[in-house]
This record gives C-alpha cells, sequence and structure tokens, in this order.
C-alpha cells in the first residue's frame, strides 16, 4: 500500500484523480484490453452486438470509477470547507483507495464529511435513475450507500461524528486508518 501524506490546501480533483489512476491502472488496462478486442472482433466480424457489448463493458467500467472519483473528491471538498484539517494522507493499492485527514475537527464536521463521498454519490446515482433509468449505470453510484455501514471508514467516522458531535477530535493517519 502506497501512502502520500499531502497538505490539504495542495490537494486538488485533478490529483486525487491522478492517484485514482495510478491505483488503478491495471483494471483500467484490463478493461481498456478488453473494450479493444471486441471492438477489433466486431470489425473484422461485423457483428454489431459484439460492439455493443465492449461499450457495455467500457461505460459500466467507467461509471465503477467514476463513482469512487465523486466519493473521495467529495470527502476532499468538504474537508476544505472545514478549519481544522491541514493534511490527508492518501492509501492507494490496486484493490482500495482510501482518504485520511490529519487535523482536528468537531464530531458534526467528521459526521457530515463521513456522509459527503457517499451522499454525493449516491445524489448522482439518483440524477443518472431519471435521466436514463433502463442503463443500470446508477448502481455504480448508488452502490456507494453501503459505505455509511460500520464495517467501512465512512460509518465509522459517522459514528465517530455523532459520539463527539460538539466537541473537537484529533485526527491522525495511524488512528483512523
Amino acid at each position: 500500500m502506497l501512502l502520500h501524506a499531502i497538505p490539504l490546501r495542495e490537494t486538488t480533483a485533478g490529483l486525487i484523480l491522478g492517484l485514482l489512476i495510478r491505483s488503478s491502472r491495471w483494471p483500467l488496462a484490463a478493461i481498456a484490453v478488453g473494450f479493444l478486442l471486441c471492438g477489433a472482433l466486431a470489425f473484422m466480424t461485423g457483428d454489431r452486438v459484439l460492439f455493443q457489448a465492449g461499450l457495455w463493458l467500457l461505460a459500466h467500467a467507467l461509471c465503477l470509477f467514476c463513482s469512487f472519483v465523486v466519493h473521495e473528491i467529495s470527502h476532499v471538498v468538504c474537508m476544505r470547507r472545514f478549519s481544522g484539517v491541514t493534511h490527508i494522507v492518501v492509501s492507494t493499492n490496486s484493490r482500495r483507495f482510501s482518504i485520511t485527514p490529519i487535523g482536528s475537527l468537531r464530531g458534526w464536521q467528521i459526521a457530515v464529511t463521513a456522509v459527503a463521498g457517499p451522499g454525493a454519490s449516491c445524489a448522482i446515482g439518483a440524477a443518472l435513475v431519471f435521466l436514463i433509468p433502463n442503463s443500470l449505470l446508477h448502481l455504480w453510484f448508488l452502490f456507494h450507500a453501503v459505505f455509511i455501514l460500520p464495517v467501512f471508514g465512512d460509518g465509522r467516522g459517522l459514528i465517530e461524528g455523532i459520539k463527539y458531535w460538539s466537541r473537537p477530535v484529533a485526527l491522525t493517519a495511524h488512528a483512523r486508518s
């Protein structure tokens, strides 16, 4: 697992996107190869269904990836709204991507930040339900609601935020990873 400590004021959506792409490069490469193979076979055989299958694979993979981009960037945007977080630690590997704040927040700010990531992804999923209802692309975004469960970091953050609602809480990467 790679850890990147980044000052919050230097954290941008592009930086988060770049780190997420780098940590997901092998699964993304496999999806790109699958799409290219479907496209090449469809071109050689004239089979439109095969090309549509490749497009389906690509669209769903991109929505899965984008749902995590929205989730993590929403956490960062929320943290930037509150003073107290000085740095974030980005933990990456091919199966996991997480952001841990370093600094101090009040309990209610921790709760809001914990809900911001899954909430933003779910909001986009809800919009997709109305925009393109039969595509099932919205499911990748709506799936982020499970991250509010206590077995995940966002769920633990929500519980911690509720527990210490009006008190300041010191946030360290070691204690929260």
